[in-house]
């Protein structure tokens, strides 16, 4: 992997660490019940792992050798990619956390079951021109009509002529008029999870780049063989 292609991985990884999450507890910690520190010790288990690794491979004891200290640095950055792969089901554990957390306000303002009138509401969606669907939603998302908003949100596309896209928006609109504190932090435990189960995917890949056999007694063997075969080459 190329430098420039490490280094991005590297951003990636470390640019949403313990700060970012600290920033969802600042806001939301009241409320979200632990969520943010939780996120925020999953990802430093990567981004501490990452300068473990950095560290140990700048400042070689100088009483070890080259070879020694590569052998070493090989085997750290194994165990430490192996040691984040196995935590990844944390990180993925977040995000069901979250929508979860986002289920939970949606069915506190009664909108995650369908009512008696769910069928005929759906049918004059359906009946409507894409302009008056959306006049009619926007009017419920306003004026909090759970009925409507529920009749779309637990409903395939194709009987409301809604597509999952749409319904998604309406779904978060509506957190937003009706419940706007929950919906932000709804909104920030999604992406708190997400950067966290980034770092989780990107990490190994990350770490096992340091890892370098060339030092080792087959690899050198193998060096020395192709050097000496491109030798007599040059010399025909």
């Amino acid at each position: 992997m190329a430098n420039d292609e490490m280094a991005r991985i590297r951003a990636d990884v470390l640019r949403h660490g313990r700060t970012w999450h600290a920033e969802g507890a600042r806001t939301y910690g009241e409320i979200s019940r632990g969520f943010f520190d939780r996120a925020g010790h999953i990802h430093d288990n990567v981004t501490s792992a990452i300068d473990q690794l950095e560290a140990m491979a700048a400042n070689r004891d100088p009483r070890v050798t080259e070879a020694k200290h590569q052998e070493d640095v090989n085997r750290l950055a194994e165990s430490l990619a192996t040691r984040i792969e196995s935590s990844a089901k944390r990180a993925s554990n977040l995000l069901a956390e979250a929508y979860q957390a986002e289920h939970g306000v949606l069915e506190e303002l009664g909108v995650t079951q369908d009512n008696r009138y769910g069928a005929e509401i759906r049918a004059r969606l359906a009946s409507m021109s894409e302009q008056e669907r959306s006049a009619a939603i926007d009017k419920a998302i306003q004026s909090g009509d759970s009925a409507v908003i529920a009749s779309i949100l637990s409903a395939p596309s194709f009987v409301t002529g809604i597509s999952s896209e749409k319904q998604s928006a309406v779904r978060n609109q509506y957190m937003q008029v009706r419940a706007p504190e929950y919906a932000g932090m709804v909104q920030a435990m999604k992406q708190s999870a997400e950067r966290a189960e980034q770092a989780h995917k990107l990490a190994p890949e990350y770490l096992r780049q340091w890892i370098n056999r060339s030092h080792e007694p087959g690899a050198e063997k193998a060096t020395q063989a192709a050097q000496r075969f491109n030798e007599v080459l040059a010399n025909l």
